[in-house]
This record gives structure tokens, sequence and C-alpha cells, in this order.
């Protein structure tokens, strides 16, 4: 189900699609497709907030996984890719990511955080 603008017969401008599966999409389509700035959103409180080029995660973005842990930072074909923040329970860390593969050893980051004093 769609709620929004509609340019030339074709879904265009910002609008609301409801998926059957409850997932949602809210946010810029062009020609239909997710284009631009927006948010998808899964029934089991994932989401992906940042930009979408041509229907695919491109960009710069933010995605909270099903396990709570939020990574910020560029995405490419639709998967984290490069350097940004992860947040695990309340706490920042710098990572890396390529092509959807978290590269980063946050074991020793945790344990850092762990043994510093602030």
């Amino acid at each position: 189900m769609y709620e929004g603008e509609f340019n030339n017969d074709d879904i265009n401008g910002y609008g609301l699609f409801t998926f059957k599966n409850m997932h949602t999409y809210e946010g810029q389509f062009t020609n239909g497709i997710f284009h631009g700035k927006g948010i998808y959103k899964w029934p089991d409180g994932c989401y992906f907030k940042g930009e979408y080029v041509n229907g695919v995660r491109e960009g710069n973005g933010e995605y909270k996984f099903v396990n709570g842990k939020i990574f910020k930072g560029p995405f490419t074909k639709g998967k984290p890719n490069g350097k940004g923040i992860l947040t695990i329970k309340g706490t920042d860390y710098n990572c890396e990511f390529e092509n959807g593969k978290l590269l980063t050893d946050l074991k020793s980051h945790i344990k850092k955080k762990k043994n510093s004093t602030v």
C-alpha cells in the first residue's frame, strides 16, 4: 500500500510504502524506486536510515541489526563498506567494514575500554 506523491502516473517524490510482510519504506521515490533519503523498517525492529540510489543502500546511512547493534557509516551496493561507528549497548566503537564484513577486532576495543579510566 502506498501513500504519497505521484508524478506522470508513477510513484515520484515523498511517500510511505507498506509491504504485505509489514516492512515499510518512508522517503524519496523516483519512478517507483527508492531513491534519495529514506528509512526502511523491518517488523523485528531492524532499520536502515540513509541514502538510496536506484533502490540500493548507497552512501551514508545507519543500520540497526537484529541484535541491537547500530552501524553508522558508508554503504556500497547495499552493504556496510568503510570506516564508521558501531554502537554496542550504548558504547561507540570505531570500526571498518568491507563488503558487509566487519574487519575490526572489536574484542580488543572492548577490552581497552573496560581497562581505561575516565
